[in-house]
């Protein structure tokens, strides 16, 4: 696998994933935005962190193999939870989940169309995210999609 190759298992065999998602994010956040009737300003870029990734890839896989849409994990756990387990010192964070999406497009297309995703796209607060996508052609949705934004606690001087 090429540096910095992220496993095709994670991605849904998407060509240039990772590429193409930041730019598509960072692209949105560039331009201030409606989420309904919020108007949202133009914000800072967002970086890519790979322990965000495996949050993440982490939800994702989880929701492909049960064969179930939430942002609770099977096993109960909330994404602060999974934060924790990767070793994560969060300041302030947001998850996007998604499901049955099978391109970039679409998926932020939908992201965007809906408002509280749209609002964890444009928070101000964080500075980092990490997205994955699973395939399980065998479950309901095919695609499982999860985007998880995050601040590292010491860039807000606070822990959580």
């Amino acid at each position: 696998m090429a540096q910095n190759a992220l496993p095709l298992a994670l991605t849904c065999g998407l060509a240039g994933f990772r590429d193409r998602l930041m730019d598509r994010v960072n692209q949105t956040r560039a331009a201030s935005r409606m989420c309904a009737r919020v108007l949202y300003p133009a914000t800072a870029l967002v970086n890519w962190d790979p322990r965000l990734f495996n949050v993440a890839a982490r939800h994702s896989v989880d929701m492909s193999s049960h064969d179930y849409f939430s942002h609770t994990g099977s096993d109960g756990g909330t994404v602060a939870n999974r934060l924790a387990d990767a070793g994560y010192l969060w300041g302030t964070y947001g998850e996007n989940i998604a499901a049955g999406q099978t391109s970039i497009d679409q998926v932020m297309r939908d992201l965007l169309n809906s408002p509280g995703h749209c609002a964890i796209v444009m928070k101000q607060t964080v500075t980092e995210v990490g997205v994955a996508c699973v395939a399980n052609h065998m479950s309901a949705y095919k695609m499982y999609w999860s985007m998880t934004f995050a601040r590292p606690a010491q860039a807000l001087g606070v822990a959580n």
